[in-house]
């Protein structure tokens, strides 16, 4: 997903892009290959793009493709102090 909004420093319109799950759809061979695709796409736009994800696996995907860490807002962690290795060892049993 695309979304414009107003840059007020570049006195411009600029697009964010939301990327939902995009690695996790993919099987192993070829998440390499949307991840490249993807920062090929940051770089010659020159903004930032969201990911969101489910899976703590996709942070692993991206740190390999990067090379380094990205930046994680991790929202089990920003609201209840838990990882969610952590919340998964603690959730209730299933009925």
């Amino acid at each position: 997903m695309k979304l414009l909004s107003y840059s007020r420093d570049k006195h411009a319109y600029e697009y964010r892009y939301f990327l939902d799950q995009a690695l996790t759809t993919t099987d192993t061979e070829r998440s390499h290959e949307v991840a490249s695709s993807i920062i090929n796409l940051i770089k010659e736009v020159g903004q930032q793009i969201f990911y969101l994800c489910a899976q703590p696996t996709d942070v692993q995907l991206w740190e390999r493709n990067l090379g380094r860490l990205p930046h994680v807002i991790d929202s089990l962690t920003e609201r209840f102090g838990l990882t969610v290795y952590a919340w998964w060892r603690r959730r209730p049993p299933a009925p």
